[in-house]
């Protein structure tokens, strides 16, 4: 033990003598005596150190110090020039908890041949027991690299630290100095016990403390870039983004409104087709799956356009003569549409208007060519050029002048067949009564325009023959009067 029972002896106690030589008659000597003891610092602490011994004397002729053998001093020293003395004393470091005292004596042999000592005390402080404590500045968040120190006190550095039990959060883990870092890869709340242990020998101190770590989820946050935009009538498909928190996300309109015809699903999906053209803004929220749900809102736009101009005009055939109206078909842009002729000409008699109809009566028959273009109302405005082919024809007539006559005897009536020209085939024909009359009895016309058959009574019969063209939209109609003699 480096320790050892105090004495009663303090510093401040009287010197008194050990030996003594009598003087030598008749001699007068003054008495040797100390002065003062003093020690710079009386107490060291446990890692030790040095501090500095000091004495003064009267008429003192050696000094020297004994000290136990923990206290490290130069025994050998015994300089006392001019009645001071002065030494450094050390002390090693201490590995004990309770605090060491040790009885330094100083010696002193005078002129008159005595030797005195006097007593001081050096005192070194214990360890102080290991502390440690845990006091996280920030809390781990999930998938953010994460360091944090543990601290202690007390007992003899340097400390070893090591896991004595429980769980830490998954993906950190603490190292021999204390350090508890890494990425979290699980959230949830965690306890650990960690024991911190100091560098006394040959006993070590220890601690064991709890470390409490609740792994947070990263904040969670909507980051949908900007959205496609869409058209009318086109099918819409875009995908809302959110970071952070725990998936799956919940997603929902809380303000504005998207665009007509189209839905936004729980699992943050726009689909649908729109059905009118315009900028559509919209406040969009999102919930995670955190036990402490997190919310997040963003505002969105999405661009509804016009489907894209386009023509497909559907020319009938026009008939000299015969009045014409056609509107010309468009679809998507922007309406009104203005209507003109870029190159080519329409057919003599018909013209085009600003609102997409051809018109007129034909007074000519041929094929015309013309270029037609339709500008619509959009910002800027959309154009689209198309190549169309009108065909006027002449109108529908019977060419036929007369019908062969027949008798009522064998042999049956010879087949015939009635002429049209004009209009357009195939034809299709059919009679029909005038007056009283019609065909005669046993007599038939096809749809194709042969009239045939074996009449079975005389007489003069009258009808009227009907042929139809197979023009369209509207078809070409012809009607001509005709008779029959059957003898």
């Amino acid at each position: 033990m480096r320790s050892f029972r105090l004495f009663t002896a303090l510093a401040c106690a009287s010197a008194f003598a050990v030996s003594a030589v009598p003087a030598l008659a008749g001699a007068s000597v003054a008495p040797v005596r100390i002065k003062s003891l003093t020690i710079a610092r009386p107490v060291l602490p446990a890692t030790g150190g040095a501090t500095v011994l000091r004495m003064s004397v009267a008429n003192g002729a050696t000094c020297w110090i004994t000290a136990p053998p923990a206290v490290r001093v130069n025994r050998a020293h015994r300089g006392c020039a001019h009645g001071r003395m002065a030494t450094v004393v050390r002390l090693a470091p201490i590995d004990s908890l309770r605090a060491a005292h040790f009885r330094i004596l100083a010696w002193v042999h005078g002129r008159d041949g005595r030797t005195i000592r006097r007593a001081v005390l050096l005192a070194e402080r214990g360890l102080a027991p290991v502390q440690a404590g845990f006091s996280p500045t920030t809390r781990p968040v999930l998938g953010k690299a994460y360091s944090q120190h543990l601290t202690a006190t007390g007992g003899r550095r340097p400390y070893s630290w090591a896991l004595a039990g429980g769980t830490l959060p998954p993906g950190l883990r603490l190292s021999a100095s204390g350090v508890l870092s890494g990425t979290p890869t699980s959230t949830g709340n965690y306890s650990a016990n960690v024991k911190v242990t100091d560098a006394s020998v040959p006993l070590h101190f220890t601690k064991i403390i709890t470390v409490a770590l609740s792994v947070a989820p990263p904040p969670l946050a909507a980051t949908s870039s900007q959205l496609p935009h869409g058209a009318v009538g086109q099918p819409y498909s875009a995908t809302l983004v959110a970071s952070g928190g725990i998936a799956p996300y919940r997603w929902s309109v809380s303000s504005g409104a998207l665009p007509t015809g189209v839905a936004l699903s729980a699992d943050g999906h726009l689909t649908g087709t729109p059905t009118a053209a315009g900028t559509f803004t919209a406040v969009v929220q999102v919930l995670d799956s955190s036990p402490s749900v997190q919310r997040a809102t963003e505002s969105i736009a999405i661009v509804i356009s016009p489907p894209p101009l386009s023509v497909a005009p559907v020319l009938p055939t026009a008939y000299v003569g015969k009045a014409y109206s056609v509107a010309l078909g468009t679809a998507g842009g922007t309406a009104p549409y203005k209507w003109s002729v870029t190159s080519g000409a329409l057919p003599s008699g018909l013209t085009l208007s600003a609102n997409g109809v051809i018109s007129g009566t034909p007074t000519a028959a041929g094929t015309f060519r013309a270029s037609l273009q339709v500008t619509d109302s959009s910002n800027p405005a959309a154009s689209v050029t198309t190549d169309v082919t009108l065909t006027v024809a002449t109108s529908l007539v019977i060419t036929t002048t007369s019908v062969p006559a027949t008798a009522t005897t064998n042999p049956p009536y010879t087949s015939f067949t009635f002429q049209a020209a004009g209009g357009a085939a195939p034809y299709t024909w059919s009679w029909a009564a005038s007056g009283t009359s019609g065909l005669p009895p046993g007599m038939s016309l096809s749809s194709t325009g042969v009239l045939s058959g074996t009449p079975t009574k005389s007489g003069t019969y009258s009808f009227i023959v009907v042929v139809t063209d197979s023009s369209s939209p509207l078809k070409l109609v012809a009607e001509k009067g005709f008779s029959l003699s059957v003898s």
